[in-house]
C-alpha cells in the first residue's frame, strides 16, 4: 500500500516537473518576445521624435518664411479650393500699404495658370 502511494506520487511528481519544464520555456519565449517588443517600441519612439522634430523645424521655417515675406510686403491666400492668391504690398514709393495681387492655379495637366497685373484698390479689394 505505502508503495502504491509514493508510485502515485511519483507520477504526480514526474507530471509536475514536466508541466514545470513547459511553463518555464513557454516563460522564456514570452520574455524573448518582451525584449524584442520593447526593442521595437523603443526604436518607434526614436523614428517618431525625429519625424517631429523635422516636422517642427519645418514648421518653424515655414512660419518665419512667411513672417519674412508679410514684412517684405508678400501674402498667399488660398482662394476656393484650387486657387493661390499672392497679395503684394510695398511696390508703389508712395504709398506702401497699396494691394497688387495675381490669382495661380494648376490645372489637371499640372500646367500653372494665372491672372497677372491685377491692382486692387484698397478700400473695395477689387481688381482694376
Amino acid at each position: 500500500m505505502e508503495q502504491q502511494k509514493v508510485n502515485e506520487l511519483n507520477v504526480i511528481l514526474e507530471a509536475l516537473q514536466h508541466s514545470k519544464a513547459g511553463a518555464e520555456k513557454e516563460n522564456k519565449h514570452i520574455q524573448e518576445k518582451k525584449v524584442e517588443t520593447v526593442c521595437k517600441l523603443d526604436e518607434t519612439e526614436k523614428i517618431l521624435l525625429r519625424e517631429k522634430q523635422k516636422t517642427t523645424f519645418t514648421v518653424d521655417q515655414l512660419t518665419r518664411g512667411a513672417l519674412l515675406y508679410k514684412k517684405l510686403g508678400l501674402e498667399f491666400e488660398k482662394v476656393g479650393k484650387s486657387r493661390l492668391k499672392l497679395n503684394f504690398t510695398q511696390i508703389d514709393p508712395m504709398d506702401h500699404e497699396r494691394l497688387f495681387f495675381f490669382l495661380v492655379f494648376v490645372d489637371q495637366n499640372d500646367k500653372y495658370h494665372g491672372k497677372s497685373g491685377c491692382e486692387c484698390t484698397t478700400t473695395t479689394n477689387e481688381c482694376m
